[in-house]
């Protein structure tokens, strides 16, 4: 199996090997994206490939900081960045998370 990808949104999965492509890499690179919305830059941007793939598969996952977002939000970016793709949110979990629904309300 080829790896293909920017190395900071891989999801730890694809790093490992462990599985192979399906949609719960492409909500990990999603969460990935929103960390950089908000952050302004994925995490370990800074580092050399080899050890951003390192710290994706073997560091905990990124979390933003509830007192500057809210529990809701929090709760659904880690909900995304789960590292175990088993027990990572599927999309039709995600689209009924308590954030997104709040939010179309408004």
């Amino acid at each position: 199996m080829s790896k293909v990808g920017t190395v900071c949104w891989m999801a730890p999965e694809m790093i490992t090997g462990k599985l192979h492509y399906d949609n719960k890499i492409d909500v990990w690179s999603f969460g990935i994206f929103i960390i950089e919305m908000v952050v302004g830059e994925p995490p370990f941007i800074n580092e050399q490939q080899v050890r951003v793939l390192y710290n994706i598969a073997h560091k905990p996952a990124f979390r933003l900081d509830e007192k500057k977002w809210s529990a809701q939000f929090c709760d659904f970016v880690a909900n995304v960045l789960v590292k175990q793709p088993d027990q990572r949110m599927t999309v039709d979990q995600l689209l009924q998370h308590e954030w997104l629904i709040d939010a179309e309300a408004h």
